[in-house]
């Protein structure tokens, strides 16, 4: 477990690193391949305890260096990784995936923020959905790299969010689509939005107006938005500083 220079955590855990997805801008793989180490996914068991050794309140982003909830990744890695959480009660846990198909699959502690990865439209309409059915106090998304424009609207939009995500669930299990229902009517469709830029060589920087676009759409919804650091370097040179929190949420 290491302190992190990420400005919305404090802590990067790595129980589980790895990934065999191949996102061109991977940070983590760069990194692997620079030191010579495998890339290949890999349960640690020894690292579990980590969190437990932390003295003071933290946030702690789960798997940096890899995506937990990847189609190769073990259920039981997963269990185990989150009966941490639900024991460490003092801490956030924050689990960001490209894959969240697999987030409602497991339950999800109050100390617990759950997102998934957008980067383009085609992500947006792939994912937010599944993330969506999650269960959890926190909902987020990143737009880490951004990489184009991104209409929101359908997916802030309480009544259109619930209709798309009640239509990729189990038809068999209304219970569940009911349920999801009740949730979107009193909270949020979603809690929280990071926006940053690819970072690395050749990096693509986001236009002005994509990010003005998210902020537009994010702040007609009463969505929380971190803009990263990465944002306010050169050449990008965006001057807003906005580094918000979920409601209600401890930072």
């Amino acid at each position: 477990m290491n302190r992190t220079k990420i400005e919305w955590t404090d802590y990067t855990w790595n129980p589980v690193t790895g990934c065999r997805r191949g996102c061109p801008y991977c940070y983590a793989r760069r990194l692997y391949e620079r030191w010579g180490w495998s890339f290949e996914p890999t349960f640690h068991p020894e690292r579990l305890c980590q969190p437990r050794g932390l003295r003071k309140p933290a946030k702690i982003f789960v798997c940096s260096t890899g995506d937990l909830f990847g189609a190769w990744v073990p259920d039981e890695w997963i269990h185990q990784v989150i009966e941490v959480a639900e024991n460490c009660p003092q801490h956030i846990f924050q689990f960001l995936t490209k894959n969240p198909k697999r987030l409602s699959k497991f339950p999800w502690a109050n100390n617990c923020w759950v997102g998934t990865t957008v980067t383009n439209q085609a992500d947006a309409d792939e994912r937010i959905p599944w993330l969506l059915k999650v269960q959890a106090p926190v909902r987020f998304v990143s737009h880490e790299p951004l990489l184009s424009a991104i209409d929101m609207k359908l997916h802030l939009d309480h009544e259109k969010a619930l209709d798309r995500a009640a239509d990729m669930m189990d038809l068999n299990n209304p219970g569940k689509a009911f349920a999801l229902g009740l949730r979107a009517m009193y909270r949020p469709v979603l809690e929280w939005a990071i926006i940053g830029a690819m970072t690395g060589p050749g990096a693509v920087k986001p236009k002005p107006k994509w990010i003005l676009g998210l902020i537009d759409q994010y702040r007609a919804a009463g969505v929380p938005i971190f803009l990263k650091d990465n944002l306010y370097k050169e050449p990008l040179g965006w001057t807003k500083k906005i580094q918000e929190w979920p409601a209600g949420k401890r930072e």
